[in-house]
């Protein structure tokens, strides 16, 4: 695409292509620009993220452990992830170096997903982790011995 840009300008003679390296060399030559990894993040999460909501929620959490004596190790975390099936994890992306952490690479919901689930208390205790594989769902059929006619 590059070489596609630089013969549109109409130089005579038309310069020479671009290296593979040339994107890296730009980068590097452009303070505000820097490369970060990505993460997948699942399109329906990324519309539920309020930080509002989110503070409010824990502070509702905090005032019932108050109000109700709920000790540490009777409160549990039970942290849910998925990845999509056949899907790279990360990639490389160029963004502003004004942005903080990682870059956000939003995934069709199209996918089958491998979700796992870890549960740990307050106090440090956990629980095996918990694998879910897709699967498919089975009607049952009974049969039952019919009156000899």
């Amino acid at each position: 695409m590059a070489d596609v840009l630089v013969a549109a300008r109409g130089q005579d003679p038309p310069p020479p292509p671009v290296s593979e390296r040339w994107v890296s060399r730009f980068i590097k030559a452009q303070p505000e620009l820097q490369t970060k990894w990505t993460r997948a993040f699942h399109a329906q999460r990324a519309l539920c993220e309020d930080p509002t909501t989110i503070r409010d929620w824990y502070r509702r959490v905090e005032d019932a452990r108050q109000k109700y004596g709920i000790l540490d190790e009777d409160t549990w975390n039970f942290d849910e992830t998925g990845f999509a099936m056949g899907i790279a994890g990360t990639s490389k992306v160029v963004t502003s170096t004004e942005i903080v952490g990682r870059a956000i690479s939003i995934q069709p919901g199209n996918r089958d997903w491998v979700t796992s689930i870890e549960y740990i208390n307050a106090c440090g205790w956990a629980i095996s982790l918990f694998i879910i594989l897709p699967g498919k769902r089975h009607q049952n059929i009974w049969y039952r011995d019919l009156p000899p006619n």
